[in-house]
């Protein structure tokens, strides 16, 4: 998935990707990543310290994602169109 750009979510080396990739694994699985997931981060280089940093990261920003759709925030400024340029 290593990318030349980080529009699409992808990193430009190696690692860093492996940092987006397990991140998006932990949030679309809500935490339920599998083993080889978790083997394919640690042989990328990210260690535990790192995993755990990057748990750290995800977490609060998924708390907070859940607790604005329950409470029904608005969103008070333009929606951004994610699509893929043309």
């Amino acid at each position: 998935m290593t990318t030349s750009s980080g529009l699409d979510g992808g990193a430009r080396d190696a690692k860093n990707d492996a940092v987006t990739e397990l991140a998006l694994r932990i949030v679309q699985s809500r935490a339920d990543i599998s083993e080889s997931a978790l083997a394919a981060a640690l042989q990328a280089g990210l260690d535990d310290c790192l995993i755990s940093e990057i748990i750290a990261h995800v977490a609060p920003i998924v708390l907070t994602k859940y607790v604005n759709r329950i409470a029904g925030t608005d969103v008070d400024f333009p929606v951004v169109d994610l699509s893929p340029a043309a």
